[in-house]
């Protein structure tokens, strides 16, 4: 145990570090700072304002009205938007809904489970259809996926994974990493044709994990004594009121095994790596998007607009030339949402809806092989 908090706090310390430096160069460069200067003031903690301004960390302290009339000795008209207003701006006016050509921009986003999409669970069956559609459809010439998932079930990974391997054999696809895309998060992106990744994004965690409570302890404590029928030698193998034999616990390794190495192949496949070099850098570990790069798990950095330009680029589009996109899921409103036809909302006017989301909350405690982050990282 000591070795592997020891292991723990290694690879939570490189993450953190490295996002500091990325934190630091950044800062220094934009205020024209030193990284020593930098460093000493975040050593001195805390600015008022005019302090503040006086270390260079801001450029002026402004009450708002003073704020606004900066702003209009440029000659500038300030407008406030409400956000109501901003909601109906029409994509064509900003250039994103022109052009012959569409490019499919799919979010995948949340914990991944088998099944339909229950926000904020991310439904591998969902979103292997809409990347199935986007395949299928010969107006669509690139698809960018947008990945926010921390992973979740192996099996629904693999379905995804499944599809993005399947839509990169006829067009471009390019996965664009958002905050965390880690292990079954990583997992869907391996196989596309360029992965791009935000310098911070939270990515790696080529792992997998299996596991179970035990309370026999508590109840015993408690008083609380339980009968079972068992047919099958391992048919209440992840019963909570009994703890693993030793049998029961290498069987279950060698399962997770299994399923680690069919990620360090598929893996080494997408990115042109051999099994021991994703191996290497696998075993749950995760990396900043800028450490990844380095290692050759991600190809680019940068946001999604980097994305969808280099999904042009693959798909032969001038970087000029407008395209539309065509966004997955599709907008619907409250109502659509809560009483929509199953597979697009939670369908809850019929009992089957209503039982499809008790049984996606269940999937919770169901599944029992993950690929998925085994802790959360929380900056203080």
């Amino acid at each position: 145990l000591s070795i592997r908090r020891q292991r723990q706090m290694c690879i939570r310390d490189s993450y953190y570090a490295d996002i500091y430096d990325q934190y630091v160069t950044a800062v220094s460069q934009a205020r024209g700072l030193t990284e020593d200067e930098f460093r000493g003031l975040i050593a001195h903690g805390l600015f008022q304002g005019q302090r503040a301004k006086e270390a260079g960390l801001v450029d002026d302290c402004l009450y708002e009205d003073e704020v606004l009339e900066l702003l209009r000795r440029d000659g500038r008209t300030v407008l406030p938007v409400r956000f109501d207003d901003y909601t109906r701006v029409e994509p064509a006016s900003v250039g994103l809904a022109r052009g012959p050509n569409k490019v499919a921009l799919i979010y995948a986003v949340g914990t991944i489970m088998s099944g339909e999409s229950l926000p904020p669970i991310m439904g591998g069956s969902t979103v292997a259809r809409w990347i199935r559609t986007a395949r299928r459809d010969a107006s669509v010439k690139a698809v960018v996926i947008r990945v926010d998932s921390p992973g979740g079930s192996s099996v629904a990974s693999d379905v995804i994974w499944r599809e993005v391997a399947l839509a990169a054999k006829e067009k471009p696809v390019v996965v664009s990493m958002s905050d965390v895309a880690g292990s079954g998060g990583y997992w869907i992106a391996m196989s596309a044709t360029k992965i791009v990744a935000a310098p911070q994004t939270l990515t790696g965690s080529i792992g997998v994990l299996a596991g179970k409570f035990s309370i026999d302890g508590l109840l015993a404590k408690l008083g609380v004594t339980s009968d079972k029928i068992v047919f099958g030698e391992r048919a209440d193998v992840f019963s909570l009121f009994r703890p693993f034999t030793d049998e029961e616990r290498k069987a279950l390794k060698d399962e997770i095994l299994w399923t680690y190495d069919q990620f360090l192949t598929r893996a080494a496949e997408g990115r042109g790596l051999t099994r021991d070099e994703v191996d290497a850098v696998g075993k749950g570990r995760i990396w900043t998007g800028r450490q990844a790069k380095d290692l050759g798990l991600v190809d680019e950095l940068g946001g999604l607009t980097m994305a969808i330009g280099l999904a042009k680029e693959e798909a032969g589009i001038d970087a000029d030339e407008d395209v539309r996109l065509d966004v997955w899921p599709r907008k619907r409103s409250f109502w659509q949402s809560l009483f929509g036809r199953p597979g697009l909302g939670l369908g809850l006017k019929s009992g089957a809806g209503r039982e499809r989301a008790l049984e996606t909350a269940r999937l919770l405690g169901r599944l029992r092989i993950w690929a998925v982050m085994p802790f959360w990282l929380k900056a203080q």
